[in-house]
């Protein structure tokens, strides 16, 4: 049995928060409501990922981060861990050209701040 549909109370990778089951338009995320971090799964990652390329003005990612219009900047990097498998996210360049980064875990997801 996959892990992601065992386990029912995810925890925040970034605080310890719980995260909470939310739909934002088509997408299914959870957020964390303690610092407001966004996880999204792979499929939901994929599927934002391809509207945004088909609608420029889509604004998944933004509005399912709160619309933060700039990111936090934190002075000590910290890789955070996946909240589905606990191993360690790797920090990658979103569009590899973006500026925004979030933790991935290549079979469960993405972590945005």
């Amino acid at each position: 049995m996959d892990d992601a549909i065992v386990r029912v109370h995810l925890a925040c990778p970034r605080c310890g928060g719980e995260l909470a089951a939310e739909i934002v338009g088509a997408l299914d995320l959870h957020r964390c409501g303690s610092c407001g971090g966004v996880w999204l799964g792979p499929e939901t990652f994929r599927a934002s990922c391809e509207a945004d390329e088909k609608v420029p003005e889509h604004r998944s990612v933004k509005a399912a981060s709160g619309g933060l219009d700039s990111p936090r900047r934190e002075d000590l990097v910290r890789y955070l861990r996946c909240p589905i498998c606990d191993d360690v996210m790797s920090r990658v360049n979103f569009a590899r050209v973006s500026g925004v980064i979030p933790d991935v875990c290549r079979p469960h997801g993405a972590w945005f701040d």
